[in-house]
């Protein structure tokens, strides 16, 4: 059994799963209905989809066009290769921890060869295909504009261009990274609430305030707060980081950034604009920050893109501000 609540990404087996049929055979495959009403729920849901399949890349591709679902997979894995080890570099690619993810196959050492590789990985035999079903129907419409799909889209085009690119920093170099900062935080109390809430990977102090409680330290003139906006040449990520210093002991009560910004630098680029503030990190943490500027490539890359954020979050492109 799996707890919907925690799914972020169903990764979907496609032969025997997916669809009915095999589609390398002379048979057709049979579309299987439920799942395709399953796969716009989730996605309506904010409810990520891919594909980890042994099969050919191309009929794959030209079979879910031909039925106008291909654009609601992203980072789909399909060729030959052992299933364990691509499942683990799809996440590694999409910032996801296992313990977010569904996979469904209808193989079950495809399912074992997940667990070797993901211990934390939830895992659906397809035979019980309808716990997936009732999942979803349980469901409310979260994500109509498929936001975050959308998202994912974006990152998906940014880690093929990655993975062509000289190296890590020429990649951000040429990425054209630019950031806001905003310290109007009370008008956006509800996205710093929803952060606090559900950032992990990039949640270096853990703190889980309530919204009433970060309503408090907002206005409270002890502390420096500010939320983080972030776009770069692939798409907007919006906001995506917040922090809370204490003025008085110069200490972080909370530093955190979504892992749609993991890998950009972005969180040591603010420590170091923060002039490295004492910080006590809890758990594990993606990104290990430390008494250094950014790389210097970098790091001088960030400083001609850094904006104070003054206007609405959709307004990023405000007089540049320089002061690091």
């Amino acid at each position: 059994m799996f707890d919907i609540t925690k799914v972020k990404l169903v990764i979907w087996d496609l032969d025997e799963t997916f669809w009915a049929g095999t589609i390398t055979s002379e048979i057709p495959v049979t579309p299987i209905e439920k799942n395709f009403s399953t796969l716009r729920k989730l996605t309506d849901a904010g409810i990520i989809n891919s594909i980890c399949s042994k099969n050919d890349f191309q009929p794959v591709k030209e079979k879910l066009i031909a039925w106008d679902i291909w654009d609601l997979f992203v980072f789909p894995s399909i060729d030959w290769t052992p299933k364990g080890e691509r499942i683990k570099s799809m996440l590694d690619d999409m910032g996801l921890r296992a313990e977010n993810v569904l996979f469904v196959d209808d193989n079950s050492s495809n399912l074992g060869e997940a667990k070797f590789y993901l211990p934390e990985i939830m895992t659906l035999d397809a035979k019980n295909l309808d716990e997936l079903y009732s999942a979803a129907d349980s469901l409310k419409i979260s994500d109509a504009k498929h936001e975050r799909l959308n998202r994912y889209k974006i990152l998906e085009k940014k880690q093929s261009e990655k993975k062509s690119a000289a190296s890590n920093e020429e990649f951000l170099q040429s990425a054209n990274i630019q950031l806001a900062i905003s310290h109007d935080c009370r008008k956006n109390l509800e996205r710093i609430a929803e952060l606090v809430a559900r950032t992990n990977q990039l949640n270096f102090t853990k703190r889980r305030d309530s919204k009433s409680d970060l309503e408090k330290l907002v206005e409270d003139d002890r502390y420096n707060c500010a939320l983080i906006f972030v776009r770069d040449k692939f798409g907007d990520y919006g906001a995506v980081g917040f922090y809370c210093l204490d003025t008085v002991e110069n200490r972080l009560q909370h530093f955190l950034f979504s892992c749609r910004v993991l890998g950009m630098g972005v969180e040591q680029f603010i420590y170091a604009k923060l002039n490295f503030p004492q910080i006590t990190t809890v758990g594990e943490v993606a990104s290990q920050l430390n008494s250094y500027p950014p790389p210097f490539g970098l790091r001088r890359f960030l400083l001609k893109n850094i904006f104070r954020k003054q206007v609405t979050p959709k307004k990023l492109l405000c007089k540049m501000h320089r002061e690091f």
